[in-house]
C-alpha cells in the first residue's frame, strides 16, 4: 500500500525488505514492514508519522481484500482511497462504511484507461529518466520458453518485477 500525507510524507508498505529499499529511490520516505504489524498497530504507525492527521491517500496494489480497512483507517478526515489490486471476483470485504460518511472520505476504484494515458505514462518515463532509476525495477528477465520458472520467481516474491522476453 501506498499511503501520501500532507506534511511531505510517502509511506509505503510491503512484507519484503528488499521492495522496501527499492522503493526509497522513488521517493518513499517511510517504507514500513508489515509483515509481523497488526493492524491497530500500523494505524498508530502511520498516525504518529503524520503528527496525528493521517494521510491525504492510500493506494492499494497488492490485490489483498484484507488490508483495505486498514488502509481506508490510515486516511484523514477527507481523505481519499484509491482500489487497483482487487480485481477479482470475492474480494469481499468488512468495513464499517459509517466511518466513510463521517469521515467525508472518497473511494475510487481504478482499472481501465485510455489510451492517451498510455501516452502520458510514455512521456512520465521521458521526462523522469535520470530522476528515477526506472531500469532496477526489472531484477529477473526470463525467456519465453521459460515461462513457467518465472512465474515461480514471481510468486516467491524474490524479484521486484520479473520480464519475459520473446
Amino acid at each position: 500500500m501506498l499511503f501520501r500525507s500532507g506534511c511531505r510524507r510517502i509511506i509505503v508498505t510491503d512484507l519484503l525488505d528488499h521492495r522496501l529499499e527499492a522503493i526509497r529511490e522513488f521517493g518513499a520516505t517511510d517504507p514500513i514492514n508489515t509483515k509481523n504489524i497488526n493492524d491497530e498497530d500500523l494505524v498508530r504507525m502511520v498516525q504518529s508519522l503524520t503528527d496525528g492527521f493521517g494521510v491525504d491517500a492510500v493506494i492499494e496494489t497488492a490485490g489483498v481484500p484484507g488490508i483495505v480497512p486498514v488502509g481506508l483507517k490510515c486516511l484523514r478526515m477527507g481523505g481519499r482511497y484509491i482500489e487497483h489490486g482487487n480485481t477479482f471476483p470475492g474480494a469481499n470485504v468488512t468495513f464499517d462504511f459509517s466511518e466513510v460518511v463521517f469521515r467525508c472520505l472518497t473511494i475510487r476504484g481504478v482499472h481501465n484507461y485510455d489510451t492517451k494515458h498510455l501516452q502520458w505514462g510514455v512521456d512520465f518515463l521521458k521526462q523522469t529518466k535520470g530522476i528515477f532509476p526506472f531500469e532496477k525495477l526489472v531484477t529477473e528477465r526470463f525467456p519465453l520458453d521459460e515461462i513457467n520458472q518465472a512465474m515461480r520467481v514471481a510468486r516467491s516474491g524474490k524479484a521486484i518485477r520479473v520480464a519475459v522476453l520473446p
